[in-house]
């Protein structure tokens, strides 16, 4: 409960927040104040409430359990990777299923955060090349309203117009999309 009130929780909070963080604790094999404070970054990261934890720890216990990682290396991850939620409007949803393709290559803990947060700033348009990259394979990472598309959807998309290419001309446009920190999330996905 400590960590919970050092958090920012009010004691309803706590009291909301507490049996979450409880079977999370039970569910990852972490401590009290591990999932405790994990449920509270990654929580308030993504836009939920103290009763909505129980949610969280769902999709990071997922996302842990369909991939090659544990959820101690998934709290790492999605700490890492939680302000692309902000940045970009991704969903807890697309995140745990990046960062589980991103384990299943190898990729865990906070270099898969820290890649897939990469991925979003550079698919995103950050450099002109990336800009030009994607504009020249037809592929948008923003719907028409303006709000980042699902993870699964741009990378089938990016998948398709890569299909068109081989060899060292695959490989060249996959460069000319990100740099090597972000290129692992696109190869992975």
């Amino acid at each position: 409960m400590k960590t919970l009130s050092l958090a920012g929780l009010d004691a309803q909070q706590v009291g909301q927040a507490l049996k979450p963080a409880l079977d999370f604790a039970v569910t990852g094999g972490v401590s009290i104040k591990q999932s405790s404070e994990a449920l509270v970054a990654i929580g308030t990261a993504y836009g939920y409430q103290a009763g909505e934890f129980g949610l969280v720890a769902d999709a990071v216990a997922k996302a842990a359990a369909v991939s090659m990682s544990s959820v101690s290396g998934m709290m790492e991850s999605f700490k890492a990777s939680s302000v692309v939620a902000q940045a970009y409007g991704v969903t807890l949803k697309d995140s745990a299923t990046s960062l589980a393709m991103l384990a299943n290559i190898g990729i865990r803990n906070s270099a898969a955060g820290t890649a897939m947060r990469q991925m979003y700033s550079e698919l995103s348009g950050a450099t002109n090349s990336t800009r030009v990259a994607m504009q020249r394979l037809g592929v948008s990472v923003v719907d028409q309203g303006g709000k980042m598309r699902p993870v699964i959807d741009i990378m089938l998309d990016l998948s398709k117009a890569l299909d068109k290419y081989t060899g060292k001309a695959r490989v060249a446009a996959i460069q000319a999309l990100s740099n090597e920190r972000g290129s692992k999330s696109i190869v992975a996905d």
